[in-house]
Formats: C-alpha cells, sequence, structure tokens
C-alpha cells in the first residue's frame, strides 16, 4: 500500500461523504417545503401523496449515501491499519533475524479463540500472490472478476484475466480484506479469506462467508436510520397537522418520539443481491415509512374523528352551495356520489374537485362561453349576475327566485357573444311577467300623458 494509494481511497471517501451531504439536504429541502406549505400537500391528495413518495425517495438515497460514506471510511480506516502492519510486521521480522530466531507473527486474540492459523497481513499475502504460479493467479483474477461491484459500488477487479500479477489485482484484494476487516468488526468473528472471494464470486455481495468453526456470516448491507430529536419533532408536527390540524402537545411529542426511535432501531433495511440471467438483482426490503407509521398512531386520538366529522359538515355544505350557484340540487344530482366525496374530504381531499365535477355538470348544453368561464372556476350565477339582477330590478323580483335555467336569463349568453345589457332590458320588456309590474304601468301611463300632451288635451 503506498501514499498515492492511501490518497486515492481518501478522495474515495472524500467523494462520498460529499455524495452524503448533498443527499441528506436534498431530503431536508423536501421536508422544509412540505412543511411550509402543508395545504398543498395533504396526504391522500395526488399532489401530496407524490410529495410524500418523493420525500420517501430522498430519504432512501440520503440513508444509501450515508452507508456508502461509512463504507469508503471503513476502506481507508483498513488501509491505513494494513500499512501500518505491514510496517510493525516488517520491523518484528527484522528483530528476528538479528537475533538468530525464526520469525513467527502474532496471532490475533480473534484468531487464538477460533484456533486457527493467523491470516497473512494484506501485504504480505499481495506478495504471496504475486509470486504465486500463473493458474493460481488467474483463478484469483477470475473469483474477483465474477464478484462484480463491492460495497460502494465499485467493480472489485476490472483488469485481465490472464494469469500475470497486476496492481489492479492488487488494489482488489486491499478492497476485499478491507470488507473482510468490517465483517469481523460487526460479527465478532474471524472470516476466512478464500471462503469470503469464493462466496462473493458466486452469490453477490449479500451472501453468507463461512468463518471460524464453520459459522455462516452476512455480509452486512443493512441500514438504520433514526432520527435525531430535532427531525422528529419537526415529523412529528407536519403529520399531527395533517391530521388533527394542529402541532402535538409537548405530553404527545414526548410519547410519539419513543414509538418512533423504538420503531426505526428495529427498522433496517436490508438489501439482497442475486444473479438472474447473468444481471446482479438488489432486492431491498424492510423499510419504515415514518409518516405512515406516526399518522396511524395519530388516528387512534379521539380528536380524529371528531375533526372528520367537522370537515365532512363544512365539506358538505361547501358543495351545497356550489351546487346551489349553479342550479342543481345536490342530494337529487350526485345521490350516489355524495357518499363517497364527503368520505373523501373527511380524510383530506380538497372540497374543490368536487365543485369543479358540479361546475362540469351544470355546464352540460350551454354555450361555449359558459362552458369556458366554468372551466376556469367560475360559477354560473356569477356568470349571468348582471343579467339575473337586471331581470330582478325591472320584473321587480329577488334575484334568487330567478332560477338559472330561465330561457330568458339563459337569452342573455349565446355561443361566444353576450347580449349587451340594454338590448337585454328590452327583451326582459317583451316578456309577459313585465306588464303586471309596477315600472310597466308607470311607463305605460309616461307614454299616455305624452301622447294627450301632443294633442293637447294636457298643458
Amino acid at each position: 500500500m503506498t501514499d498515492k494509494e492511501i490518497k486515492l481511497l481518501d478522495k474515495a471517501f472524500s467523494d462520498a461523504r460529499s455524495a452524503s451531504r448533498n443527499a441528506k439536504a436534498a431530503a431536508q429541502n423536501q421536508l422544509n417545503r412540505m412543511k411550509k406549505f402543508p395545504k398543498d400537500f395533504q396526504k391522500g391528495t395526488p399532489q401530496g401523496d407524490a410529495a410524500y413518495a418523493e420525500l420517501q425517495r430522498l430519504g432512501k438515497l440520503a440513508s444509501e449515501a450515508a452507508t456508502k460514506e461509512s463504507q469508503a471510511k471503513s476502506q481507508l480506516d483498513a488501509a491505513k491499519a494494513s500499512l501500518a502492519e505491514v510496517k510493525n510486521a516488517d520491523k518484528n521480522e527484522l528483530e528476528a533475524f538479528a537475533e538468530g530466531k525464526k520469525y513467527i507473527p502474532t496471532k490475533s486474540k480473534k484468531e487464538e479463540e477460533a484456533g486457527k492459523k493467523p491470516k497473512l497481513v494484506t501485504e504480505e499475502y499481495i506478495r504471496s500472490v504475486a509470486n504465486a504460479n500463473p493458474e493460481q493467479i488467474k483463478n484469483l483474477q477470475q473469483l474477483l472478476k465474477d464478484a462484480g461491484k463491492n460495497l460502494i459500488g465499485v467493480p472489485y477487479y476490472s483488469g485481465p484475466v490472464d494469469g500475470i500479477y497486476n496492481v489492479s489485482l492488487g488494489q482488489a484484494i486491499r478492497n476485499a480484506d478491507a470488507e473482510i476487516k468490517q465483517v469481523e468488526t460487526e460479527s465478532g468473528n474471524v472470516v476466512d479469506r478464500n471462503a469470503f472471494f469464493e462466496e462473493i464470486a458466486n452469490r453477490g455481495l449479500a451472501v453468507p462467508v463461512v468463518g471460524a468453526g464453520g459459522t455462516k456470516l452476512p455480509i452486512p448491507t443493512g441500514t438504520r436510520t433514526v432520527y435525531t430529536p430535532t427531525e422528529a419533532i419537526s415529523t412529528i408536527n407536519a403529520v399531527s397537522k395533517s391530521i388533527l390540524g394542529r402541532e402535538a402537545t409537548p405530553e404527545e411529542l414526548t410519547k410519539l418520539m419513543a414509538s418512533l426511535k423504538k420503531a426505526q432501531s428495529k427498522a433496517i433495511t436490508t438489501t439482497k443481491y442475486t444473479m438472474i440471467d447473468g444481471v446482479r438483482v438488489a432486492d431491498t426490503t424492510g423499510n419504515l415509512d415514518e409518516v405512515q407509521f406516526l399518522s396511524d398512531i395519530i388516528k387512534k386520538n379521539p380528536e380524529y374523528d371528531q375533526r372528520k366529522q367537522g370537515l365532512r359538515d363544512v365539506g358538505k355544505a361547501d358543495l351545497v352551495k356550489t351546487a346551489v350557484a349553479n342550479g342543481l340540487d345536490l342530494d337529487k344530482t350526485f345521490a350516489s356520489q355524495l357518499p363517497i366525496w364527503t368520505k373523501r374530504i373527511e380524510n383530506g381531499e380538497d372540497p374543490e374537485v368536487f365543485k369543479q365535477i358540479i361546475r362540469q355538470t351544470a355546464k352540460i348544453g350551454l354555450p361555449d362561453k359558459v362552458s369556458k368561464l366554468l372551466d376556469q372556476g367560475l360559477d354560473l350565477d356569477a356568470v349571468y349576475a348582471p343579467y339575473r339582477n337586471t331581470m330582478a330590478s325591472l320584473l321587480e323580483v329577488n334575484p334568487d327566485s330567478i332560477s338559472l335555467s330561465d330561457p330568458l336569463l339563459r337569452s342573455a349568453i349565446q355561443g361566444d357573444k353576450e347580449m349587451p345589457i340594454y338590448d337585454f332590458q328590452r327583451q326582459i320588456r317583451k316578456d309577459n311577467r313585465w306588464q303586471y309590474t309596477n315600472n310597466a304601468r308607470s311607463e305605460a301611463s309616461d307614454v299616455a300623458k305624452t301622447v294627450l300632451r301632443d294633442f293637447g288635451f294636457m298643458g
């Protein structure tokens, strides 16, 4: 292991750390955006579900990036330790020769407990490979090439399989030894190097390797995410606000944080690799959906049922108002859909979705101009308001008493043209209802007086 190789591993760790920080920042930005505009990202709505899915995806990427950062750090530390071992071994070997003794490498505590020969340190093993016969070198090259990519996504060995030792093979051995050390550290057992090489070549990364005493040891590819107190509080308050319309109380925070931490501690995301038609396929399982987990707990609060009832009542009242504003009877026209609509509203869906369905129904058979206005979110009573008020004034009635389906009112807008108010007033005066009004009688009286005055019967 040279200083140059150490620098390469150090750069790999630096890149992995940078990627981890960027991934975490992206997930945090998505979370902040959803917290800032909670009404726009309510769970159960298309936009909200998409936002939650994106947050989950970014969180998963951040978790995987953090794992790669940790693994790159382990490889770097192992490489530095390996270099130190070589220096110490060389020093001890020289001292032994100077004393005329045979040099015997010191066994580690784990190796002594396992009752097996000490494993050669990495650099010694590489030297032995470099001096091995071509067939042995070729076999090792093939094993490491078949293994595909290592824990940080880099191929173990991408050099030629020709039985000739090269620098790439030495680096591949160093990387593999770094993973073996990680397995040994985390499992507390000794892993046989040759068995490790054979297993990763045959079955990919997440397969068992044979350790001391025949013990099967899984290569660790699992990840676990446990929120910091700040992250937990932020997530809990966001979920509570979307479900209960308020943030969690201090007492609720204490209980929910404890439950979340316990669930996250047990939820280990594992990745299993299998070979299918020559392609290594990753299957990831065991991920915890923190938002869903918290939602299930918070929805057990009696306050949730009360709020659902409130949302249902307010939502239906809003729909009734829109139906009336478009000349429809909500209970009669939408009898079969109404229970479904109110259920979706109580689950947090925006009533505007159903109000637009009411408008789409109301516009059937109407002129294009009116249809376009309804598509923009206007109601029929707003579209016809100027004409309705003019009718009410001339007919001397309450505007609300004039049906939105009144033929005279509908005649005010034809195709893409709107009738001028003056012309519409003339139309109203031709309607039979107008002749019974006071302003009709007054207008008739004024006409009669004008005629009499013109013929000199009035001064």
